[in-house]
């Protein structure tokens, strides 16, 4: 999967397109439009590059101020962002901060003695692939600054927060067990409530749902976990077969600290 970005302007988009690796930024095209508001050719050409380079995010640029404050282009590109997310639904629109890219784009355009009516042909998409590289740049650093999957201690987890990154919403969830298969590490949870609000509790007894979560690599994660009191951070995923989660499954009902086949029993007491 790869990523875009883009560059919003009046009566322009810039695109830029990632490679697989998420690593390097190239530009792609211009979209053009005849009026700023009349933004429908713009979404479908926009939904058909996401469609065409099996895209998961759009990187838009934001356009702030110097001194970091946002005026009517941020806030038209805000807007824009909204439409995005509506429309494309499955892909996830983040904002960039996009200062000075426009220049930097025409600097090199300049240098090589390029000429006004070509490089305002491009210089949209060269500013669109700036915003992307700056994002895949920054991200690249923040992986590297990541504990990597076999550096991640699951047996000292206890309570995390489970969040949709789609959907936009969290969940407080208390690990229940954990197992590692092949080099592979699953944990099983259930929603945490709150004690002391009688709704939930009746709710949590009423819904005992377990959930079992795969441990994977970035750009497979389908919810993000993350830890209340430290800065961990990975991605997971439910995605699996169904010989591989009915083999999950038995461990953790074979297993001394969650017994799922007592749980079911108790429904029927």
């Amino acid at each position: 999967m790869r990523i875009i970005g883009l560059d919003y302007g009046s009566k322009t988009v810039g695109v830029a397109i990632s490679d697989p690796t998420g690593i390097l930024a190239t530009p792609v095209e211009t979209i053009k439009r005849e009026e700023e508001v009349n933004l429908k050719q713009t979404v479908r050409r926009i939904r058909a590059l996401c469609e065409e380079y099996d895209v998961h995010t759009v990187v838009l640029g934001l356009p702030k101020n110097m001194n970091d404050t946002l005026g009517e282009r941020a806030e038209l590109t805000m807007a824009f962002q909204k439409r995005l997310q509506r429309d494309l639904y499955l892909v996830e629109v983040v904002l960039w901060d996009e200062r000075l890219t426009t220049r930097q784009a025409e600097i090199p355009m300049l240098e090589a003695g390029m000429r006004y009516q070509k490089r305002k042909q491009v210089v949209d998409q060269m500013a669109a692939a700036l915003i992307l590289q700056s994002y895949l740049d920054a991200h690249q650093k923040q992986r590297k600054e990541e504990p990597k999957m076999s550096e991640i201690c699951l047996e000292e987890l206890d309570w995390i927060i489970v969040t949709d990154p789609v959907e936009e919403i969290s969940m407080d969830m208390e690990v229940i067990d954990f197992t590692e298969i092949d080099g592979i590490q699953y944990l099983l949870a259930i929603p945490a409530y709150d004690e002391e609000d009688e709704d939930e509790v009746e709710q949590q007894e009423d819904n005992d749902a377990a959930f079992i979560f795969k441990v994977c690599e970035d750009d497979a994660a389908e919810f993000w976990i993350t830890e209340g009191h430290s800065d961990l951070k990975f991605g997971v995923t439910t995605d699996m077969d169904d010989e591989e989660f009915q083999n999950i499954a038995q461990v953790f009902e074979d297993s001394e600290e969650y017994d799922l086949e007592v749980e079911e029993e108790d429904e029927h007491n």
